[in-house]
């Protein structure tokens, strides 16, 4: 654990990106699959045997979900190791089954995408729903995005306006810029040009073309 501390620490000194940080940090993990032997994730070991040492002598804890977490989305994304999708949900759902919140919403990511896991909406949903009820952002979101999507087996404007509300006032682009067209067509909530140019401004603060179009058309309209 004390080697993805430090690869983060210095993941954090060479860029202030902490998604760099993390892979810095798994990259320190990684050493001791070469050094010291890797646990496969279908590794069921009791977990004081789940441990091994990187070529500093710092102890790696592969059954810390935090740890699981870090190198399943290393397998995912082929950092430091081979792209592996099968050792990917491995890892990332036992994370994920210890309350790991990011490896929940992962996880349902997955499920959402048929990424190394045969597509199943309803475990998607599952995890989602798991994730955001604990205050994870982005589980909040994409759960948000899957009750307004029209196509979706819990398809529902007013819980995805519930769930995108929450995301959003916590600064999540895609969640403002759904919920700001939810309320430009009062699709589950009254309709409010106001609201929605409140949500479509934030979200194009954020970088969302979509947005920065939608705020264009209202002004051309006198909407805004």
């Amino acid at each position: 654990m004390l080697g993805l501390i430090v690869g983060v620490a210095i993941g954090l000194m060479a860029s202030p990106n902490p998604v760099f940080a993390a892979i810095l940090g798994v990259f320190f993990a990684l050493l001791a699959w070469a050094i010291q032997g890797f646990p496969t994730s279908s590794d069921n070991r009791p977990n004081q045997q789940m441990k091994s040492q990187d070529k500093e002598g710092h102890e790696i804890d592969y059954s810390d979900s935090e740890v699981q977490f870090q190198l399943g989305q290393a397998f995912r994304l082929g950092v430091g190791v081979p792209q592996n999708l099968e050792e990917a949900i491995g890892w990332i759902g036992k994370a994920a089954g210890k309350g790991h919140l990011e490896a929940q919403n992962m996880l349902g990511f997955m499920y959402s995408r048929g990424e190394g896991v045969e597509n199943n909406q309803g475990e998607a949903f599952n995890w989602y729903l798991l994730a955001a009820e604990n205050g994870n952002v982005q589980a909040q979101s994409n759960l948000g995005h899957m009750y307004a999507d029209e196509n979706s087996h819990v398809h529902s404007y007013p819980e995805a306006v519930k769930w995108l509300s929450l995301a959003a006032e916590k600064g999540a682009a895609s969640a403002q810029e759904v919920l700001a067209e939810l309320y430009y067509w009062g699709y589950g909530v009254e309709k409010n040009l106001k609201q929605a140019s409140k949500w479509y401004r934030l979200a194009a603060a954020q970088g969302s073309p979509e947005a920065d179009r939608m705020l264009h058309v209202m002004q051309n309209r006198g909407e805004s």
